[in-house]
């Protein structure tokens, strides 16, 4: 069977390629699951991203909201205000007339 160097050489090449192929494959099934663990990262990032969007858009909405009712309100009170003191001027008035 081993005759000549030559068998040797081409037996000891099989071994090198099958040994190659082995770690060829090793490699691109790590680099798939790192890929793999990435995607799943990025898809949890998103879910978080849009979580916290939905997050920011209701306080945006209950700013927004409160702040109508705010400016209703300021409204109302210099609308009390001002009839506070034009009562207060009508009965200084009347007290300064008596």
């Amino acid at each position: 069977m081993l005759e000549t160097s030559r068998d040797i050489l081409n037996i000891v090449l099989a071994f090198c390629v099958l040994w190659f192929t082995l770690f060829v494959t090793w490699t691109i099934f790590y680099f798939a699951m790192i890929l793999r663990n990435a995607y799943k990262a990025s898809k949890k990032l998103l879910s978080v991203v849009d979580g916290v969007q939905e997050i920011v858009n209701g306080i945006k909405e209950k700013i927004h909201t409160s702040t109508a009712h705010i400016a209703t309100l300021i409204d109302v009170g210099k609308q009390v205000a001002d009839y506070m003191q034009k009562k207060k001027k009508k009965q200084a008035t009347k007290k300064s007339a008596k």
